[in-house]
């Protein structure tokens, strides 16, 4: 049966086990995927803010758009923050790529609504 366009997986366990875990990205870890052999650190990032992403897209698509195409603009958005913050700043990595994604995935949301 293939698989439905607009369905999302959600592995709640995972989110529930990996919450601790997943509560802060080391700023080692941001340092090393800005440089420019960081493609291991960027996909470590990616990983480890993946089912949280999946519960963002779900929230903010609101039933309007493709949860799946919000996931995908808030994983951009997540490697543009790795770009953007800087070590040291008020607000943890986490937090920090978590809001870009979700500003990406308004905007998404909003210009495909209409």
């Amino acid at each position: 049966m293939p698989e439905d366009p607009n369905f999302i997986h959600i592995d709640y366990n995972a989110l529930k086990e990996n919450e601790a875990e997943q509560a802060a990205i080391a700023p080692d870890m941001v340092k090393k995927a800005q440089g420019l052999f960081g493609r291991a650190a960027r996909q470590g990032i990616l990983q480890a803010m993946d089912s949280p992403l999946r519960v963002q897209a779900t929230q903010v698509a609101q039933r309007k758009v493709n949860p799946q195409k919000l996931y995908e603009v808030g994983r951009q958005a997540i490697l543009e923050a790795i770009d953007l913050y800087r070590i040291g700043q008020t607000d943890t990595f986490r937090k920090f790529a978590m809001g870009k994604a979700r500003q990406a995935m308004i905007a998404e949301r909003d210009k495909l609504a209409r």
